[in-house]
Formats: structure tokens, C-alpha cells, sequence
């Protein structure tokens, strides 16, 4: 019956934080518009630059020791992130090594690693966004994957070492990679 699917439909869009309407966001907040394939592979950008960083903090020779668990492909890419990585964004060698030895342990497939790099930076990036933009980003993205952005995010807030400043780079860092999507 028609009456039924109008309610049932009202029911199963009442669990959803509504869309925002496309050309409202500036800057982080157009994140929610990209493609879904734009938005992974804005992530795995993100957790390039975001190792490039933490490797470049913490030495040479964790990064070497990494390398020789990836595939060569992915290690060349990971060795240029840390020569790109920009020295006043680098994190204080205590976060980088905490951060490293949480992600790169345990990691089975490098795509996987990548990601939750990316997810992280992410995370640090959206410390700060209303708690609405947060939940309707996390709509566009696989169960888990939300729900570790969502852990990324509470643990950056958590740790309190993003100043005003560095919460601006890493937000502007983020829309660089929007930006060419929308001309």
C-alpha cells in the first residue's frame, strides 16, 4: 500500500542525518559532496602525506625496516612522501612514533595501512567541524571505515595537540585535494 512505503520510507530516512544541499559548503565541509572514489582516494593521499611526516620524525631506518614489508611500488611512493614531507608540519617525534606503532603493527595488506593513515589525518583535519557534518561524512562511507574516522577524530580531539594554526593547515591541506574536483 502506498500509505506503508511512505511511512516506512520516513522511518528509514529518520536514522539519517539529511544531505546538505550542493554549493552550501566551503572549504572541509565540500567533503561530503565528492564521489565516492574521489573520497578514497583523497584518504589514501592523505595517509601518503600523513606517513611521509611520521617517518620523516621518527628516522631513516624505521623507514627502511617498513619498506622491506611493502610491495616496491608502494614503498617508492611511501620513500617520496617522507622526501615531500614539509618540516613545519612535522609532528614531535613522541606522536609520530605513538601513531606508527598503533598502524603500522598490525597491518596485512598495504591499501589497508594507506588508508588508515589517511583516515587519521582525516580524523586531525575534522577536529573541530560540527558534530552534524562529522555524522553525514561518516554516511558516505562504509560501516567501519566511519566508525574509524569517527575513532581518529575523538582521539585527535582527545590528545589536544592540534593548536588553532596547525587545525587550519591540515583543513587547507584537505581542500586542496577538493578544490580541482569542483571547477
Amino acid at each position: 500500500a502506498p500509505a506503508l512505503l511512505r511511512h516506512l520510507r520516513i522511518c528509514f530516512e529518520s536514522q539519517f542525518v539529511p544531505m546538505p544541499k550542493r554549493g552550501n559548503e566551503e572549504g572541509i565541509l565540500a567533503l561530503v559532496h565528492l564521489e565516492r572514489a574521489a573520497l578514497y582516494s583523497l584518504i589514501r593521499a592523505l595517509g601518503l602525506v600523513e606517513l611521509g611526516q611520521a617517518f620523516a620524525s621518527v628516522g631513516k631506518m624505521a623507514l627502511v625496516e617498513l619498506c622491506r614489508r611493502l610491495p616496491r611500488a608502494h614503498a617508492e611512493e611511501l620513500v617520496a612522501a617522507v622526501k615531500e614531507a614539509s618540516t613545519s608540519d612535522l609532528p614531535d617525534a613522541n606522536t609520530a612514533q605513538r601513531f606508527l606503532s598503533r598502524v603500522v603493527v598490525n597491518f596485512q595488506n598495504t591499501e589497508e595501512f594507506f588508508h588508515k593513515a589517511g583516515l587519521w589525518r582525516l580524523g586531525k583535519a575534522l577536529v573541530g567541524t560540527p558534530p552534524t557534518f562529522c555524522q553525514v561524512l561518516g554516511q558516505r562511507l562504509p560501516r567501519r571505515t566511519a566508525h574509524f574516522l569517527r575513532q581518529c577524530t575523538e582521539k585527535a580531539a582527545e590528545m589536544g595537540d592540534l593548536d588553532p594554526e596547525l587545525q587550519r593547515r591540515l583543513q587547507e591541506a584537505v581542500c586542496q585535494y577538493i578544490e580541482p574536483e569542483e571547477t
